[in-house]
């Protein structure tokens, strides 16, 4: 079986302590998850900000609606090695905006950057991908471009299979080996991560009074009908190693308490996958597609 892939998934609008409430103690927290990440040696973390963002905040002059971007951007010059993929709402946000502010990203972060991007409608997403695509300078590598599923176990639960990358809510092994058959005769992204909304602690116990304690809300980044996770860092290690026996290629991790579970990540279950010979112990470079595996292509000139 090869190794598998790990992301996070972090909300740049909210802190994770109740006392953080201004946007520098934000930032702050954001640069340390992003930071414990990379000790973590996971691939990428996804990111999401508020979309009403003012774009002069960074002084880039980029058009609205890319918030997340120059959040990331930001945290680009904190880290070296873990990937950097912003959720950018389609539809509000044209495809050379989208092309530029990510083009930002990629040039303070070579290698890392994507984005994530989120299409109202599932049958428009094959056309926003190229789109997007399309508008990249010519000649430069492309990004990573991922997209969300929906729920559902057949093909309409899968993103289109023109991104690189897809994220997927399987509940159980059953569901994701459904959802890989799906994909391998409808088409789907070559890379699939599940979902998964998580608590951690040393025992499954504390873990579920932490959920209960946390009024049962799942993090905002979260899609609708992921499966929470309330347990120790072997038994989540079972459930990942489950459904990457079951074809998905890893999982996308959403920590409910980010100050507690991003570390519960990294100081858990990844030295509970590489005792397993299931994760890596050091990064081989910091590009993003050299990870996934994905061809080292360019934008072709206009």
């Amino acid at each position: 079986m090869s190794q598998i892939q790990l992301a996070l998934a972090l909300d740049g609008a909210r802190p994770s302590l109740p006392s953080a409430g201004t946007a520098a103690a934000t930032t702050a927290e954001l640069v340390h998850h992003v930071r414990e990440a990379e000790v973590g040696l996971l691939d990428l973390v996804t990111l999401d900000a508020p979309e009403d963002r003012a774009p002069d905040e960074a002084g880039s002059g980029l058009g609205g609606g890319v918030g997340a971007v120059l959040a990331a951007v930001r945290l680009a010059a904190a880290t070296r090695t873990v990937g950097l993929l912003p959720t950018v709402h389609a539809g509000r946000t044209e495809p050379w905006t989208i092309a530029r502010a990510v083009h930002e990203l990629h040039t303070t972060a070579p290698g890392r950057a994507g984005v994530l991007l989120r299409v109202p409608v599932p049958a428009d997403e094959q056309g926003w991908v190229q789109a997007v695509r399309r508008s990249w300078p010519a000649g430069s590598r492309l990004p990573v471009v991922a997209l969300p599923g929906r729920g559902g176990r057949d093909h309409r639960a899968l993103p289109a299979d023109a991104a690189d990358l897809g994220f997927v809510t399987p509940r159980t092994t059953v569901d994701a080996q459904q959802l890989v058959a799906a994909a391998r005769s409808a088409g789907a992204p070559r890379h699939l991560l599940g979902d998964l909304v998580v608590v951690i602690d040393d025992s499954s116990a504390r873990a579920r009074q932490r959920w209960e304690r946390s009024t049962g809300e799942a993090p905002s980044t979260a899609p609708e009908g992921a499966r929470v996770f309330a347990g120790t860092p072997g038994q989540l290690a079972d459930l990942a190693l489950g459904w990457r026996a079951a074809g998905l290629a890893g999982l996308r991790l959403h920590p409910v308490d980010p100050a507690r579970d991003v570390r519960g990540v990294t100081r858990g279950l990844v030295p509970e996958l590489q005792r397993r010979r299931a994760f890596r112990r050091s990064y081989r470079g910091a590009d993003l597609r050299d990870r996934l595996g994905e061809p080292a292509a360019a934008a072709a000139a206009a």
